[in-house]
């Protein structure tokens, strides 16, 4: 017996989150998600970003981050942000300016727009996500 399976499959940007979308002809049983390893890496932070000892969240202020001790940021500061594509070549810098209002929600804003699309950040459970799409030698950021 032959059988056809035909999926559909997008990704799906809503609350600030990618979401695979998978169409199949019986719905629930004939998915199979694999991920080319050869050509997707994930980074992730050594550890968790904090505010007052629990996770930090998108909407956490960047001046009000624990790891930043006994020396917290005030505002006026700039996160500078680095990196190289896939081939190894620079990536533009891109200067996050930071303010009393700056969130971890505008960093990843930033490191997105500095990757256009050949990397792809997140954040979840206090932890920086680097999907990076990648063909040759490894993408890196630098903050």
């Amino acid at each position: 017996m032959m059988r056809i399976i035909r999926h559909n499959r997008g990704l799906l940007y809503y609350n600030d989150a990618y979401h695979l979308v998978l169409n199949g002809n019986e719905a629930g049983t004939d998915y199979r998600i694999s991920i080319n390893t050869s050509s997707t890496k994930l980074l992730q932070s050594e550890s968790e970003l904090t505010d007052g000892g629990d996770n930090a969240t998108l909407s956490t202020k960047i001046t009000e981050l624990d790891q930043f001790g006994d020396n917290p940021l005030q505002g006026g500061e700039v996160i500078e942000i680095t990196g190289t594509d896939h081939n190894g070549n620079a990536i533009a810098q891109v200067n996050l300016n930071i303010t009393s209002y700056t969130t971890v929600s505008h960093l990843i804003d930033e490191i997105n727009d500095a990757f256009d699309g050949i990397a792809v950040a997140s954040f979840e459970n206090g932890k920086l996500y680097l999907l990076i799409r990648r063909q040759g030698t490894a993408t890196c950021l630098s903050i």
